[in-house]
């Protein structure tokens, strides 16, 4: 997807959303977020920031939640080509830098944690889980300058994550989210808030589907 079709894509899907009936909702806000911090990835929230100088979703009066690497953020073209063909198996993205970053930040836009290096935190080694889902926390708030409160795990699955990561993760952040079980608001007993996944390029059925769909306050 170049940039181009980036931008039509999400003007077009964030027309759609602002078309929605509310009232057929189960609750009515929706989050937009936005994880690993690619420039294409977030060039959808924000396209040529370079040049056009202002995000898609300013047009739209609305904002959204940014969940970045911080290695990712800063790192060498070798990390970088490491990150993209092997972590995350999307080759050839640029990520956003820290001067993109901030930018975002200071436009009222949510910058969140997401590990230092798109790590799947369901690990048993406690000093690499530390560094980070800690470490992550006090780089974004050194280089913003704020508190960063939010941290969303990579992958998202229950599964790609366990009780030692989670209660590291409640300690360090005020809310943790889940990318599983869209039925239920909660999953951990009530640490980890679930949220629902949907792509610019579906249907407004498909949304209403997901975002109209009861949860569950069951632990």
């Amino acid at each position: 997807m170049n940039h181009l079709h980036s931008e039509k894509c999400w003007k077009s899907f964030l027309k759609r959303l602002s078309s929605l009936d509310l009232k057929r909702l189960s609750r009515r806000f929706i989050i937009m977020k936005c994880p690993q911090s690619h420039l294409l990835h977030s060039a959808l929230m924000m396209v040529f920031w370079k040049t056009m100088r202002y995000p898609i979703l300013e047009e739209f009066g609305t904002n959204a939640a940014f969940f970045i690497n911080p290695n990712y953020a800063e790192g060498s073209q070798e990390y970088i080509n490491h990150f993209n063909d092997c972590i995350v198996m999307t080759p050839n993205k640029k990520p956003m830098r820290w001067e993109q970053i901030i930018d975002l930040h200071k436009r009222g836009h949510i910058i969140g944690a997401h590990t230092m290096d798109h790590y799947m935190i369901n690990s048993t080694d406690r000093k690499e889980l530390e560094y980070q889902i800690v470490e992550c926390k006090k780089i974004i708030e050194d280089k913003l300058g704020c508190t960063c409160k939010y941290f969303a795990f990579p992958y998202g699955k229950l599964s790609q994550a366990n009780n030692l990561s989670i209660d590291i993760a409640c300690k360090t952040y005020q809310y943790v989210f889940a990318q599983s079980v869209y039925k239920k608001y909660f999953s951990f007993d009530g640490k980890v808030i679930n949220r629902r996944h949907f792509e610019p390029f579906w249907p407004i059925r498909h949304m209403y589907y997901f975002l109209g769909c009861k949860k569950k306050y069951e632990l």
